[in-house]
């Protein structure tokens, strides 16, 4: 939307024997995109121009409507063009609907950063400072506000508060949760989850654990992901319900330890028999926002017992330096291959100009689980 003053033709016809046309041109200001979600822009327009634009702001809006099935980016232009024109609590929750549906979080945020918060205000005749650009935002407003949130950056203080009472919606809002085996929606469920709901046994940790297939590999490639944490281990606010740690205490690492606050991941499981599993899970020690062929990762199977009690483990895959080994699995049955990386500079991970130059394969080992749960290294003979 790039011109916001608008010229409209008012055609009046003189009908003299000359038949001359005349033509009178009349200027109506509006306001421009980057005024769009400006509060003290929106607000003076308002105030200065009421409803004077009400018809032509209509009929705008009615030319998004046709627009909508066939060209939605024509369909938003008319949107904004009738808010240009006349601003309305309506248009703003229409237009935060439909940026939703464009995949627009970023600008739909802004809609509703206008539409459902205070901002400070000297027009008021109350004097009051923060006021509400139209109303104090209803709970369905409360709720759109949270949605375009949790699709821009998922964060869990998004939810304090809310997360029982809104938390059916959330999980049905096709939105949000198209998808129950992504990330995302794991997460999402992890927070809904309170800790007085969450199974804390060791069954809750089948909950987080994305792949259960038989037959799985960590490759060269796959060898240094990482699901990074997505709530604030510092933030005493949300510790006792988002704390992930709460599954720790089954972590070989923890073995011994009062508390373990590694950052680790769930990544695979399976169920070999009745009497025990393995579960894959890895372990990030990386400098912090280091290139990922610079992180710092291992990746460990253990063998457990129904009630969570370690049988077995081995580190099988992991990235440090100079070091590299992927795994892969098949029916209890593993090989690990190592590697050697080498740098153009000597390995520093907090060096983060450095890079490889080659990786040279060392060799491989086969292992298996045995039927009592150990983790046995098979002879190459």
């Amino acid at each position: 939307m790039k011109y916001y003053s608008l010229y409209f033709s008012i055609l009046l016809f003189a009908f003299s024997c000359s038949s001359k046309k005349e033509v009178e041109i009349i200027e109506i200001e509006t306001l421009r995109e980057s005024q769009l979600y400006a509060f003290q822009n929106v607000q003076a327009y308002m105030l200065k121009h009421k409803t004077e634009n009400e018809k032509i702001a209509k009929q705008y809006e009615a030319k998004y409507e046709s627009a909508l099935k066939e060209n939605s980016q024509k369909a938003l232009y008319y949107l904004k063009r009738a808010i240009s024109l006349e601003p309305t609590l309506e248009r703003y929750k229409q237009l935060g609907t439909f940026l939703i549906d464009l995949k627009k979080y970023d600008e739909t945020l802004a809609v509703y950063e206008l539409i459902g918060e205070t901002h400070y205000s000297d027009r008021t005749e109350d004097n009051s400072t923060d006021v509400y650009l139209f109303s104090e935002p209803d709970e369905n407003l409360k709720y759109e506000q949270l949605v375009a949130h949790l699709l821009n950056d998922f964060q869990p203080y998004m939810l304090k508060g809310r997360y029982q009472e809104w938390k059916d919606k959330l999980l049905s809002d096709k939105r949000i949760s198209t998808d129950t085996s992504s990330v995302f929606y794991k997460k999402l469920v992890y927070v809904l989850n309170d800790k007085e709901q969450k199974d804390l046994t060791f069954n809750g940790v089948f909950h987080y654990i994305k792949d259960t297939n038989a037959v799985f590999e960590i490759s060269q490639k796959t060898v240094s992901d990482f699901e990074y944490m997505y709530m604030d281990m510092m933030d005493e606010a949300f510790k006792d319900q988002l704390d992930f740690t709460d599954y720790n205490s089954f972590l070989f690492e923890a073995k011994g330890k009062e508390n373990y606050y590694g950052s680790f991941n769930f990544t695979h499981l399976h169920k070999i028999s009745p009497s025990f599993i393995a579960i894959v899970y890895s372990v990030d020690t990386s400098a912090t926002a280091c290139p990922k062929d610079m992180r710092h990762i291992y990746h460990r199977l253990a063998t457990y017992t129904p009630n969570g009690e370690i049988i077995d483990s081995k580190i099988v895959a992991w990235q440090a330096g100079e070091q590299l080994a992927t795994m892969k699995y098949e029916h209890g049955t593993f090989s690990i291959s190592e590697q050697k990386r080498t740098w153009k500079n000597v390995y520093d991970k907090w060096d983060f100009d450095n890079f490889i130059l080659k990786t040279e394969s060392i060799g491989s080992k086969t292992f298996q689980i045995l039927p009592d749960g150990k983790i046995e290294e098979r002879s190459t003979l």
